[in-house]
């Protein structure tokens, strides 16, 4: 573990981080190259995740020389994606307790993430969260979206916060990648769905958002 900053800010991706969505991604993004006979791979999964979801699909359709185009691609798992939601939307388990742990220490938090802040929004109001983030930042917000700098140089600009005392807490390689770019104490957690991502040179990675590490960096 490298040296730890005063942290004075917490940043949090979403999918993976706050929500367990990650399955219901590889879900609906599984479905959609079923119908095209291929699977959606761990491997594919550990390349694309925390990209933006055009993106992604523009990945996927390459890899696997797909004839639709990325647009359809993306647009179709969306609507898989979506149809999940009213009944599969969970919170990751210790998520809350981070968040509420940083605002009872009255840390600026925000949340960075790579999906329409549409369905962010109707996301995280399921669960009353909006309101505890100082600033949502999302793919909307971006010209360059994840592993580009420009999502977490803006997060730290909205909250107030020098990047080298903001925590992020990310589970992708892309997102890692973003938040190390942007000059941010970075750490990356371990769940169900990234077993296969190699981390960048974050300062640890997490066994998950209950992890004691997590826990003592934000007080």
């Amino acid at each position: 573990m490298t040296a730890v900053p005063r942290i004075a800010a917490v940043v949090f991706d979403m999918d993976g981080v706050i929500f367990d969505t990650e399955k219901l991604y590889f879900a609906a993004q599984d479905e959609v190259l079923k119908r095209r006979r291929h699977r959606f791979t761990p491997k594919l999964a550990s390349e694309i995740m925390g990209m933006p979801g055009l993106l992604a699909m523009g990945h996927v359709k390459t890899s696997l020389g797909l004839d639709d185009p990325a647009e359809t691609l993306f647009e179709e798992s969306q609507v898989l994606f979506q149809a999940l939601l009213p009944t599969e939307l969970q919170l990751m388990d210790g998520a809350l307790e981070l968040l509420e742990a940083a605002r009872a220490r009255k840390l600026p938090t925000a949340l960075a993430t790579s999906t329409t802040r549409d369905l962010a929004m109707t996301m995280l109001s399921a669960f009353d969260l909006p309101r505890r983030f100082d600033a949502i930042l999302t793919f909307d917000d971006v010209t360059h979206g994840k592993p580009h700098p420009e999502m977490y140089e803006k997060a730290c600009e909205a909250i107030g916060s020098h990047p080298a005392e903001t925590l992020v807490i990310e589970d992708s390689l892309n997102g890692a990648t973003s938040a190390l770019a942007a000059g941010c104490f970075t750490v990356g957690v371990r769940h169900e769905h990234n077993q296969e991502v190699v981390f960048p040179p974050v300062a640890f990675v997490a066994e998950s958002m209950k992890d004691d590490r997590l826990k003592r960096l934000i007080g």
